[in-house]
């Protein structure tokens, strides 16, 4: 019994130095050498105890040590993030708020704790809420992870200053809301360019279509005057010529050639102010009618010039204003035969790719090609790029093209060689993505 006593005087006087935090004095080959087999094994367990707890507290002080660590980076990034960041608690009165957030609403940490975040909304007369406030009940119902909105605060000040805001919930330990994170941006001067550029894009679209309508009025007022002078004109030639000097037969055939070029010049001005004046609808429509019925347009210079026009065999339903897509091929095919080279009968293959989201169409001639420089430039308004006399025009057509490409939210351009040909590709939306309706025909 005395040496069991001794045994359980030990083992107390172990815990006692465990506890304490000292070492236990004992080593295994010590305990295998023990005779009792009681005391053998109180020893061995007690050796297994403390090394376990030895090891949960040495585990215990890297968690410590880890969890200071997050610490000190979390309140690095909180304080030095570049923008506002708020913690806020689930009735959104304000719980902390970094520097960024401090200096942008003119608080101190003291005062905006006082404040809950619906106080320092800002609304007009008419409002009584804001449209997130639904968002905040689905967070913290966790039916929504987070969510992104955009609203004015009133600031310490009595500033009103937009925000971008990014909220998210934070649960605790079992997984319930505790908290709302609200990463807030200033945005005002954003806004502020926005809403410049808002206007002024207001006041172009006015001030082109007031320009369109004057270029439409003014060409149509033109023509009249014009009709007269040709008439008169002719008139005089038909018959008077036989007594006129051959100078003043000239300077009238001038007039009469002048005249007509300026009919074509305003015929073309027309059309091109007509595009995206009138509000048209998109409808779906099969390229193949749109092609046939530039053709059949053409038809007498297509026989006279012996032009041969190649196109595929399938070809897709697009969308858009039929009347200006046949423009536009009827333009294009026009373009290349004018621009034919001589001695060798014009031929246009017209072909159909796609990509991920546009049809690309390529209207491909044999002519005499276009230099790098003009890739651009011929896309405007009154560019020609040869006189009058060499080739007839006014110098609208491709502007044309142009503009009912945009109208159609699409983009041209063109590859071309001097002396080989040249090709123009043009894109159409597979789906028409704009304010402008369309409709199945």
């Amino acid at each position: 019994m005395a040496r069991l006593s001794k045994i359980i005087a030990d083992i107390v006087l172990e815990n006692l130095i465990l506890i304490s935090g000292g070492e236990i004095n004992i080593t295994e080959d010590q305990i295998r050498s023990e005779e009792d087999d009681l005391a053998r094994e109180i020893f061995m367990g007690l050796l297994i105890l403390h090394e376990e707890l030895k090891y949960k507290e040495e585990r215990q002080k890297e968690l410590e040590k880890e969890l200071r660590e997050r610490e000190r980076l979390f309140r690095g990034v909180f304080e030095n993030a570049p923008l506002g960041i708020a913690l806020l608690n689930l009735d959104r009165s304000f719980n902390m708020g970094n520097p960024q957030l401090l200096d942008m609403l003119n608080y101190t940490i003291d005062e905006l704790k006082q404040k809950n975040e619906k106080e320092i909304i800002f609304l007009e007369e008419s409002e009584t809420t804001t449209d997130d406030d639904e968002k905040y009940i689905e967070l913290t119902d966790k039916l929504i992870e987070s969510f992104k909105t955009a609203k004015r605060y009133l600031t310490n000040n009595d500033q009103i200053i937009w925000t971008e805001i990014t909220s998210a919930l934070i649960e605790d330990e079992l997984k319930q809301p505790e908290f709302i994170v609200s990463i807030i941006e200033d945005i005002t001067k954003r806004k502020i360019i926005e809403d410049e550029l808002m206007l002024k894009s207001e006041e172009l679209k006015r001030s082109n279509a007031e320009l369109e309508q004057f270029a439409y009025v003014s060409s149509h007022d033109l023509r009249e005057p014009l009709r007269n002078i040709a008439t008169y004109s002719q008139l005089i030639l038909k018959r008077y010529s036989q007594g006129l000097d051959e100078r003043v037969i000239d300077w009238l055939t001038q007039i009469k050639d002048s005249t007509a070029r300026m009919q074509n010049m305003i015929r073309d001005l027309l059309q091109f102010s007509r595009i995206g004046r009138v509000d048209l609808k998109f409808v779906e429509i099969e390229l193949k009618v749109v092609i046939l019925n530039a053709i059949n347009n053409l038809n007498p210079l297509i026989f006279e010039t012996g032009t041969k026009i190649t196109y595929d065999e399938k070809l897709p339903f697009v969308i858009g204003v039929k009347t200006q897509l046949i423009l536009l091929f009827q333009n294009l095919i026009n373009n290349a035969i004018k621009y034919s080279r001589k001695g060798i009968e014009p031929e246009i293959k017209i072909t159909v790719d796609k990509d991920e989201n546009n049809w690309i169409i390529s209207v491909m001639d044999n002519g005499i090609g276009i230099s790098e420089k003009y890739f651009q430039s011929i896309f405007v308004i009154f560019q020609r790029l040869h006189s009058k006399t060499e080739y007839s025009g006014t110098g609208i057509g491709l502007s044309i093209c142009r503009k009912i490409v945009d109208f159609h939210n699409g983009k041209i351009w063109l590859t071309s060689k001097e002396g080989e040909g040249t090709n123009f590709y043009f894109t159409l939306p597979i789906e028409q993505k704009s304010e402008r309706d369309y409709e199945n025909l």
